[in-house]
């Protein structure tokens, strides 16, 4: 049998499916008959795939009159594995959310909450200094089981290089071996802030995430610098070919003569939207900055607003 059996998430009580099973005429493959939680399966069907919850009971009913039985079920983690339904939220925290101790002034933590059983699980990560977790992504598609948190950091997270008085980062966790990856910071040898307020980093279809942030240095990988601050995009490759060539960080920025601020960023397609704020004049306007910046060919659109 090559089919598959998906286990979904809790949900109003259990039910027994009996199956039927034959491999008569059908040498390469299982014929089922019976129901699951989709609906009936058709005995015409070869080798279908089964649909259950947790806590359903299957009953595989073996055709004694059929020759050639290798019948065998091997388990393997549905997307999402047993987190499949839960809610993953971060944040900061000066306390001991994990039972593990607090590591510095603040933590950076990750909580992922239960709906079915109203009940959350939290791990604290972070260095001697304050650190934070300003969002997080489920990046399964590109690594199996685990979440990837964007954070802000005065110090190494868990082994993390250094590069100035502030630098953001990104850590991965697996959430069905309970452990953290090594954090990968990036920054200048001055200060990255990402500011509280908007979405500070999104995910490209190919698994590359995006994070801005305000830069007082040449952040950008050409050393390129604009003002007192300007606006900063730090774009983190897991392996976005698909062949396990990791990437790491790139690094842009973009600004004025003065001070540039980047609050929220987006994406289209394979186009990263930032907005922002500036303090000079970009294209007559002074106030709202609106940036698009396309990562295959390094092509910066700005425009401004009142």
């Amino acid at each position: 049998m090559t089919g598959t059996i998906t286990v979904n998430a809790l949900s109003g009580g259990s039910n027994t499916y009996n199956l039927n099973i034959s491999n008569t005429n059908a040498p390469t493959s299982y014929r089922m008959q019976g129901n699951d939680r989709s609906g009936s399966i058709a005995l015409a069907t070869p080798n279908p795939g089964i649909t259950v919850n947790v806590g359903d009971t299957l009953n595989f009913i073996l055709d004694e009159t059929s020759t050639d039985y290798s019948f065998a079920i091997q388990k393997t983690q549905d997307v999402g594995g047993n987190y499949q339904g839960h809610i993953a939220f971060c944040g900061r925290t000066t306390g001991n959310l994990s039972g593990t101790g607090n590591i510095g002034g603040y933590d950076l933590f990750l909580g992922i909450f239960d709906p079915e059983r109203w009940t959350a699980e939290y791990y604290n990560q972070g260095s001697g200094f304050n650190d934070k977790a300003m969002n997080v992504h489920d990046i399964h598609g590109t690594i199996d089981d685990t979440l990837a948190l964007v954070y802000t950091s005065f110090g190494s997270v868990n082994n993390s290089a250094t590069f100035g008085s502030e630098d953001i980062g990104l850590i991965t966790f697996n959430y069905m071996t309970d452990t953290w990856s090594q954090g990968f910071s990036t920054g200048s040898e001055t200060s990255e802030e990402i500011e509280q307020n908007g979405k500070p980093s999104s995910r490209l279809s190919d698994g590359r995430i995006g994070v801005v942030c305000n830069t007082a240095g040449a952040f950008a990988d050409d050393a390129n610098t604009f003002g007192l601050k300007d606006m900063g995009l730090g774009i983190f490759d897991f392996d976005s070919d698909g062949f396990g060539n990791y990437a790491g960080w790139s690094k842009y920025q973009v600004g004025s003569g003065s001070s540039d601020f980047s609050y929220s960023l987006d994406q289209n397609g394979s186009t990263f939207l930032v907005t922002g704020y500036s303090e000079a004049t970009w294209d007559k306007g002074v106030s709202g900055v609106f940036v698009e910046f396309d990562p295959e060919r390094g092509f910066k659109g700005r425009t401004s607003g009142s």
